[in-house]
């Protein structure tokens, strides 16, 4: 079953109009990943993150955040209402800064991308 953070994701969040991103805590998602939701392990074990803790070098236990982007079939046009999603890109980046990320992908530590199907205006 889902955890409550995964119930609540919603692939309409990723309209054309907001920012493309979306973060997950990796401790959220080892909470979801500890209490059996499918996605949440699927996304520690895609993006090579264990379940136990991870020390830095100060002791304190590794934090980070995990980012999501969809990818669009943008030569398929099925009007402007359409999302088009056909990939969900999801990268790894411990650092604790939220907003890290918007500098790219070259921070993530390990990325991975998932074919999806969401929203193609049918």
């Amino acid at each position: 079953m889902l955890c409550i953070a995964c119930q609540a994701f919603d692939i309409q969040s990723f309209s054309r109009q907001s920012v493309p991103w979306r973060g997950i805590r990796r401790q959220q998602a080892i909470h979801g990943a500890r209490s059996g939701c499918p996605f949440c392990t699927l996304l520690l074990e895609s993006l090579e993150i264990p379940l136990a803790g991870v020390a830095t070098a100060n002791g304190r236990e590794l934090g980070g955040w995990i980012h999501l982007k969809v990818g669009r079939d943008e030569s398929d046009n099925r009007g402007d209402d359409a999302l088009n999603i056909v990939r969900l890109d999801a990268c790894f980046d411990p650092s604790t800064k939220a907003a890290s990320f918007l500098e790219g992908w070259s921070q993530a530590v390990v990325s991975t991308s998932f074919h999806v199907v969401a929203d193609n205006g049918e």
